[in-house]
């Protein structure tokens, strides 16, 4: 007995060491199993990182811009606090990204708290402490408590509904529980609407739009209005167009916003578990609509290939249905929410020719929940979780989807507001045209959250098409991405001076093997005008494709970040150019961290750690054995990469002078290859390329230009 005692002492001390059971049996050396690397893990130790800074002419300081190098720079309005505060410090990017990617993925079952930690990234947090009712508690005023659900529907009717009315009839004959769901999410939408209008300046938009026709006006020319900055630099804005920005109140359209969709979060949570504990019958053509005090309602049961008219809150239960009419969302001041919940079927949501539609938040909040099936969602522009001075969210919880934007500002894209596309589970394809994909303007932020899956997310065809045209000036031609995790404000210098400071595009991918492609400037993590960008890839073998600032860059007083955790990825072909792989320019910080696996780099001039006309970029490999490919003369042909610095000429009486660029590379694990021995960095230093397995470099030395990279 004392043996056996003894010899299960011995195997839980070794359970509790991680040595496997094959060491027990003398199958060779003990394997010592590996904690899983999370995001937290990717942190420099703090010695090493004391070191890099000594080595770049930054001994005891910090790696980045004081407040008073950052005042050389254009002052805007609208900069966010919380994007400021990084410019201190490029890890602090690095941290900060990382936290928000772990809140995020934590909570992407939670539309409430998604978006409510957007709002709070432009210091607007509100509704942390709401209540959501549960059992007979209706939580509205309205309705008394203890109301059956058939019966709470009357307080909410605007006309009298008799005996023998035929939705009324219909609406006795569902069940209880689809019942209650419907008035849940009307109870939200009753609560949230009165917040959402104290966001906005009533009077202000009576004189704008003119106030003889407001109603109509509202609902016609507002989506004019609102983009107009955005959408044409060529000719005069109005100057009340600009005022827009002064006169919406965040902390109310985040109050409402988050009201509602925690109301509408626990509604579906509770109703999907009703469902998986009922049979939920329905009969065929069963169909319900009210006129409400949150407008139109709809409840439709079995209609393949339906589409809705206009509604207010639309819920559709079984069914391929098509959601294609132009105007079927409801909008306009009276009732700022408008929502559809689609319980089944494989649906197609809108058209190439649908503006300001499914998951467009124009001032006010629009949502589709879509909880099965295979979908498509397309849209010309400003749809699929798109928000201008307001909400637009669309959350997708299974099925392999298709996400179709032909122009812009789709896909998770913001100006004034918030625009969130979450899609849980699924192989899914995202198409776009610019603008889209984690897209954060003005006061906006803009988040792509895709849980889990083998996705895509590449350009249009007819976007491809253009970009590989032979013909094709590379200069100018595809303008700019400006998606995948891009911050970007509006430079207005060459056109009406009307200039805005960029908000935060976010990107999240949590899982699988995907695919990256951006053929325009600026895509996956990347900032411009003051914004901040972030993207945040957490396991998969992936495939990233750039094409000039892309992977952790950014320009103009950005901030740009790009991260990969996990996995076995490849980074760019040969129809990338150049400032990628940590590229800061002209008063920005850029940020590029891929944590493990074998990866393989191209890499072109100003890319892997570049310090470029008084900006900071920063690359870091933790792990794996990885393969650079030097591919020089795509574009800038003499320009320094992989941990190196650049200016230009004739700057030498103005604060450029004395500021800083600093470019640092490092990879800190593996046999790592760089396969050019030939590279000449003529532009700084007519010498070959210094980097290489195990070495240390500088491809600039100071005072104000530094290069330096460390292999380890």
């Amino acid at each position: 007995m004392l043996i056996r005692k003894n010899a299960l002492i011995v195997l839980f001390a070794l359970i509790a060491s991680n040595i496997t059971f094959g060491t027990l049996w003398g199958e060779g050396e003990p394997v010592v199993s590996q904690p899983e690397l999370i995001r937290a893990d990717l942190v420099l130790p703090d010695d090493m990182w004391s070191n890099i800074c000594g080595k770049v002419g930054l001994e005891g300081k910090s790696l980045g811009y004081t407040k008073e190098e950052m005042a050389n720079f254009p002052e805007h309005p609208y900069k966010l606090r919380k994007v400021e505060n990084l410019y201190k410090d490029v890890r602090l990017v690095s941290e900060f990204s990382g936290f928000i990617g772990d809140k995020l993925l934590e909570n992407k079952s939670n539309p409430g708290e998604v978006v409510n930690l957007c709002y709070q990234l432009m210091d607007a947090s509100a509704g942390r402490g709401i209540e959501i009712p549960t059992g007979d508690n209706w939580g509205c005023d309205l309705i008394p408590e203890g109301t059956l659900p058939e019966d709470a529907i009357r307080y909410f009717w605007t006309y009298e509904v008799r005996e023998g009315d035929m939705f009324w009839e219909s609406w006795k004959e569902f069940p209880e529980g689809l019942q209650r769901f419907v008035i849940r999410m009307m109870v939200a939408a009753y609560r949230a609407n009165p917040i959402l209008q104290e966001a906005y300046n009533e009077e202000f938009l009576k004189t704008t739009l003119g106030e003889t026709n407001f109603k109509e006006a509202f609902e016609s020319e507002i989506y004019k209005i609102a983009s107009a900055p955005f959408a044409d630099d060529e000719n005069h804005i109005k100057s009340e167009t600009y005022k827009l920005f002064d006169e919406i109140d965040l902390a109310n359209l985040a109050l409402g916003s988050v009201l509602y969709l925690k109301h509408a979060n626990a509604a579906i949570d509770e109703f999907n578990q009703w469902r998986e504990n009922n049979e939920m019958e329905i009969k065929d053509g069963a169909f319900v609509v009210f006129a409400t005090k949150i407008g139109t309602i709809m409840v439709i049961g079995n209609n393949d290939g339906f589409t809705p008219s206009r509604g207010a809150l639309i819920v559709n239960l079984e069914g391929n249905s098509k959601y294609r009419e132009y105007k079927t969302v409801e909008r306009n001041y009276e009732n700022l929410v408008t929502t559809i919940v689609d319980v089944s079927g494989n649906d197609d949501y809108g058209d190439a020719d649908s503006v300001a539609e499914y998951g467009c938040g124009l001032f006010g909040l629009n949502a589709v929940f879509d909880l099965e099936g295979n979908d498509t969602y397309e849209c010309k522009e400003s749809g699929i979780g798109s928000g201008w001075f307001g909400t637009g969210l669309v959350m997708d919880y299974s099925g392999d989807d298709r996400y179709i934007t032909h122009k812009s500002w789709g896909q998770g894209a913001a100006h004034a507001g918030v625009g969130a596309l979450i899609d849980l589970a699924g192989n899914d394809e995202y198409r776009y045209g610019d603008q889209s994909q984690g897209l954060g303007s003005t006061l906006g932020v803009g988040l792509l959250l895709d849980a889990t899956g083998d996705d895509k997310y590449l350009h249009t065809e007819e976007v491809r098409k253009a970009a590989h045209d032979p013909e094709r000036d590379f200069n100018v031609e595809p303008a700019a991405s400006l998606s995948q995790g891009c911050g970007f404000g509006r430079r207005a210098d060459f056109s009406d001076g009307h200039s805005l400071a960029g908000g935060i595009g976010i990107m999240i991918e949590g899982d699988g093997n995907d695919e990256y492609e951006g053929l325009g400037r600026f895509a996956q993590g990347t900032g411009y005008w003051w914004g901040l960008g972030i993207l945040e890839d957490y396991c998969g073998d992936d495939i990233y494709n750039g094409y000039w600032y892309a992977q952790g860059a950014s320009a103009h007083f950005a901030i740009g970040c790009h991260v990969d955790l996990k996995g076995n990825d490849k980074y760019n072909n040969d129809f990338a150019r150049s400032q990628f792989l940590g590229n800061g320019r002209d008063g920005s910080l850029a940020v590029f961290i891929d944590g493990s696996g074998d990866d393989y780099y191209i890499v072109c001039d100003r890319s892997a750690g570049v310090g470029d006309l008084n900006g900071i970029g920063w690359f870091w490999d933790k792990d794996g054995d990885d393969y650079y490919k030097i591919q020089t003369g795509q574009g800038f042909t003499k320009t320094p990469v992989i941990g190196a610095a650049t200016t230009q000429s004739g700057l030498e009486r103005t604060f450029r002078a004395v500021m800083k660029s600093i470019g640092v590379f490092v990879d800190t694990g593996g046999n790592d290859t760089y396969d050019d021995e030939m590279y000449m960095d003529t532009y700084v230093t007519d010498r070959k390329l210094q980097a290489g397995n195990d070495k240390e470099w500088w491809h600039n030395e100071g005072p104000v230009l530094w290069g330096y990279g460390i292999d380890n």
